[in-house]
């Protein structure tokens, strides 16, 4: 037998992914631009989508519409990509809701930018703890004592408003944290709160005559579907 057989040569080395690689190398960038102030505030109305976009100081130019939107008529349904963040995104979307079912929408279907800009300023800082733009914030200042928005002849009170999206942040946290008290008793905490936050001199969380809702109003107007 002859003995100059060859050795079997060694397998090759497993190959190694290329970094960022699979979904993550194909995430979209973020839409980190800034509105152009020099435009929007010379934009009277405007998109609920737009105004709520600038609130939060991001493009609205840069929002891209979902492809599935058309399967959800009157629905403004984005992209991923077309916020700063995930966290913005959330943001938005309760922006939007508060201001659909306070019928802020004129019967042109469209936004007030400087009426928009005074009634958001108390319920952004609600969901943020942040204020509004700067730039946005003065177009409210250039409105004195801003008209009520009105669809169909619904009028929308701010600082009446404000306090429910307040409550209800407040009352969720509570709810989060202590799932086991009843809503009487989440009512009477989210008081509480919106008392000493009050006192703390924080908007946003008075009703009619500039007083804390009862727990009793918050149970009944900003607590529903909150189960013990």
């Amino acid at each position: 037998m002859s003995n100059d057989i060859k050795p079997i040569s060694k397998a090759p080395p497993p190959i190694e992914p290329i970094r960022g690689s699979g979904r993550n190398a194909f995430r979209p960038k973020r839409n980190n631009a800034l509105p152009d102030w020099a435009k929007w505030k010379y934009m009277p109305e405007v998109e609920a989508s737009q105004a709520c976009a600038l609130a939060f100081n991001f493009d609205p130019d840069s929002m891209r519409r979902s492809p599935d939107s058309w399967m959800t008529p009157g629905a403004d349904i984005f992209l991923p990509e077309s916020f700063p963040s995930d966290e913005v995104a959330g943001k938005f979307e309760n922006l939007m809701e508060i201001a659909k079912s306070n019928k802020l929408q004129t019967i042109h279907f469209k936004i007030n930018l400087p009426e928009f800009a005074a009634w958001c300023a108390p319920v952004v800082h609600g969901l943020t703890g942040r204020d509004i733009p700067p730039e946005l914030a003065a177009l409210a200042k250039a409105t004195p004592q801003a008209a009520p928005m009105v669809e169909a002849g619904t009028v929308a009170t701010p600082s009446i408003e404000a306090w429910k999206a307040n409550a209800r942040q407040i009352a969720e946290k509570i709810h989060k944290g202590k799932p086991s008290l009843n809503v009487e008793k989440i009512a009477e905490k989210t008081h509480a709160e919106m008392t000493a936050r009050k006192a703390k001199g924080e908007s946003g969380m008075t009703g009619r005559g500039g007083k804390v809702p009862s727990a009793d109003t918050i149970k009944r107007h900003a607590l529903t579907g909150i189960k013990s």
